[in-house]
Formats: structure tokens, sequence, C-alpha cells
């Protein structure tokens, strides 16, 4: 039996019995048809050879009209800001403290503009983090990401983390907490 769900982390009956159910899909080589793992390496109705889907491809099952989606999208940035160097340091030793908002950018940019995989935007997003722990606007991108690709456990605890770094007065501070409440119903 196949399942096909647009359950977030998918339906929980094929997650139980997988031996019952295919989690996993392929792609048709010439039709946007797709077909469970298990078909793998047989005909498509078309005719053509059904193959496995490159991470491009499976970006490209994202709701990019979802709610976490368009969060991602219309999300205010802080403004850039220039880096000052340490007296005496030289000009190439100075960290930008804009790199983290490129780094953000970047990640929208691979999720909108296509050519970007799941990996790599979290990558984009993990930089972020790293540059600056308390970076709540890439704690929500990352959150909302690990939404459309199904990591609920992962969305609740990046979300509950923008709340934190951000704070009751920050701009999209009540979009993240429906968000994260969201979640805690499902």
């Amino acid at each position: 039996m196949v399942s096909i769900s647009n359950i977030p982390g998918g339906n929980p009956a094929a997650l139980a019995e997988p031996e019952h159910f295919a989690i996993h899909y392929t792609k048709c080589t010439a039709c946007p048809k797709l077909w469970c793992d298990r078909c793998a390496g047989a005909k498509c109705s078309c005719g053509a050879t059904i193959r496995a889907e490159t991470p491009n491809e499976k970006l490209a099952h994202f709701d990019l009209g979802s709610r976490a989606a368009i969060r991602i999208k219309s999300l205010p940035l802080p403004a850039e800001t220039p880096a000052a160097a340490a007296p005496g340091a030289p000009r190439f030793l100075v960290a930008s403290g804009n790199e983290k908002l490129t780094l953000v950018r970047r990640a929208r940019e691979l999720m909108f503009g296509g050519g970007g995989t799941p990996a790599a935007i979290l990558a984009s997003l993990d930089r972020a983090v790293a540059l600056d722990p308390d970076f709540a606007e890439a704690y929500a991108v990352r959150g909302w990401v690990h939404l459309l690709t199904g990591n609920d456990a992962q969305a609740a605890l990046d979300l509950a983390a923008a709340l934190h770094k951000g704070g009751p007065s920050w701009p999209p501070h009540a979009d993240v907490a429906a968000d994260l409440a969201a979640l805690g119903s499902r």
C-alpha cells in the first residue's frame, strides 16, 4: 500500500508499519509522477525508467505557499551594521556582523530562487546561529524550514529559541508563538 500524506512528518500509520506502506518516493525520469520506493527500477506508465529523487527535486516539494514558507519570505531582518576593527587590528581580521544576515538571506535565496537543498539551506542557517547564538531571526527561519521538512521536534526547539532570543517585543513574536502553539497541539 502506498501512503502519500500531507501530515508533517508523514502518515503515523505508515511510519508505524513501514513494511506495509511506502514512506520514500522516487521520480519518473520523463514526467512529474512520483512512485513509491518499492517501484524503483521499474517503468512508469509513460514508459520511462523510475529513479530516486535528487535533493533539489525533494526541495521542489516544499509547499512554498504554506504559512511557514510565507513567514520565511516576509520575515524582516535587522539592518546591517558596519563592522569595526579592534584598535591596531588589520582590517582583514574584522569579522563582519553582517555575515549572519547574509547567511539568512542566502538561505531564503536558495529556498525561493531554487537550486538549494534542504541540507544547504539548513547549513546556512546553522552557520548564522553559530556566528550569533542570540540571532532570533535565524532560529525562526531554521524552525520554519524544519516545519517544511517534517522535522517537528527540531522545529519546536528552534521556534522556542527564537521566542526566547527575540523577547516579547520582537516584531515576529506573535507569528512564531502561534506556529509553536500549533506544533504543540498536533
